[in-house]
């Protein structure tokens, strides 16, 4: 919530905020080991609360549940609320409001961390936009079935929910229950983490019921179901994959029907040939790619840039590490690749070739050169027509061609 005025609040702190006269929008209040809201905490709050958007509380345990509810009452202009947990190995014993429900009528974006999901009893959410449910025990015994019914309800009146963050004990406790999931919203973006073969039967239905709204996934499986049912029911046009959890089997990739939809692919971790070449090989009007974490060995690369030129030839965007050493590459030529990004461009004049053998880039961002290539690489690409470079010697630059 950029040009907010904002303040990280931990309990020395109290006495100078409560002096200040300046309007908080934006509330980071840490309250280390302590486990409930002090008087002094809540002065504060009511000293700045009416104007809070934004409010992020790191807490160990909160004991005082009507003292952290009244909190919030105070804060009738909220957007987002983040809770973050310390203690994520002890589970937190359920309590009561004792309070009226809250209506947190301006609340947009909800995150909370391992066990925090018990407020959800408590608060309404009319116009809520986004939520994160954190979960750090993928297996933690004992918190499936109390938060169960908390969290499916409160899906099922967020009418308004376009966004989703999920995994581990909250995924499991809604789909593995035998409640009725009468969720009403339209998910334009599911973000989750899943590898329990148990619930892949209701999620698989989960992903049916959101297939025409849904614009984004950013999926973290090994399960083959789910992988095939996100390519083959959803009509994305943005998705992220985590390569070390895709299967490396060419068979498998047959299954998937190419996506006519998907415009823009984000690969997490290592590139591997068999899942890169059945991912690419169904995603025919690809325009952006994205490689973060890991660097494949220079052959690999140079295959993968050839595959892709072939298969994926309405590429316009590369966002990746680097291209390594091997030289290969320099003649693989994209037809409408107009931007290119890279981390570490390790042979500035094997890339300097591929840039003029590619007359369609007219935009390129270099970071992390070696810095005894920078004067080569800044002096050659300055002769070339039909370029211009804005750099210095930070070792960043862009490259714009002009004509």
């Amino acid at each position: 919530m950029s040009g907010w005025g904002s303040t990280r609040v931990t309990e020395e702190k109290f006495p100078e905020i409560k002096s200040l006269t300046r309007n908080f929008q934006s509330l980071n209040i840490d309250m280390g080991l302590m486990k409930g809201l002090t008087q002094s905490l809540f002065n504060v709050v009511l000293h700045v609360g009416k104007n809070v958007r934004c409010l992020k509380l790191s807490v160990e345990e909160l004991e005082n549940m009507p003292e952290f509810y009244l909190m919030l009452k105070e804060m009738p202009l909220l957007e987002k609320l983040d809770i973050v947990r310390y203690n994520i190995d002890k589970p937190v014993t359920l309590t009561d409001n004792k309070l009226s429900e809250i209506c947190l009528k301006n609340l947009k974006v909800l995150e909370l961390g391992q066990g925090m999901w018990f407020i959800l009893k408590e608060i309404t959410v009319p116009h809520i936009k986004t939520v994160v449910f954190d979960s750090y025990h993928l297996n933690h015994p004992g918190l499936i079935d109390p938060y169960a019914l908390t969290l499916t309800n409160f899906l099922n009146r967020s009418d308004t929910l376009k966004e989703i963050t999920i995994a581990g004990t909250p995924l499991k406790a809604i789909f593995l229950s035998d409640l009725p999931r009468n969720f009403k919203f339209h998910l334009k973006k599911l973000s989750f983490e899943l590898y329990d073969e148990k619930v892949c039967e209701n999620f698989e239905k989960f992903l049916e019921s959101q297939a025409m709204s849904l614009e984004e996934i950013d999926l973290n499986s090994n399960l083959d179901r789910i992988i095939i049912a996100v390519f083959n029911t959803t009509r994305v046009k943005k998705l992220t994959l985590y390569s070390d959890r895709m299967p490396r089997e060419k068979d498998f990739y047959d299954q998937l029907i190419p996506s006519q939809s998907i415009k823009d692919l984000i690969i997490k971790q290592s590139l591997t040939d068999e899942m890169l070449k059945g991912v690419l090989e169904k995603i025919p009007n690809l325009k952006n790619f994205k490689h973060i974490c890991g660097f494949p060995s220079s052959d690999e690369m140079s295959k993968m840039l050839a595959f892709m030129a072939a298969h994926n030839p309405k590429l316009e965007s590369l966002d990746m590490f680097g291209f390594g050493d091997d030289q290969d590459y320099i003649n693989t030529k994209f037809d409408n690749l107009k931007s290119l990004c890279l981390k570490d461009p390790n042979s500035p004049q094997t890339l300097i070739k591929f840039i003029i053998n590619n007359p369609s880039i007219t935009s390129v961002n270099i970071a992390k050169m070696p810095k005894d290539y920078f004067e080569e690489f800044m002096t050659s690409l300055r002769n070339r027509p039909g370029f211009t470079i804005n750099g210095t010697e930070t070792r960043s630059y862009s490259i714009k061609r002009t004509c």
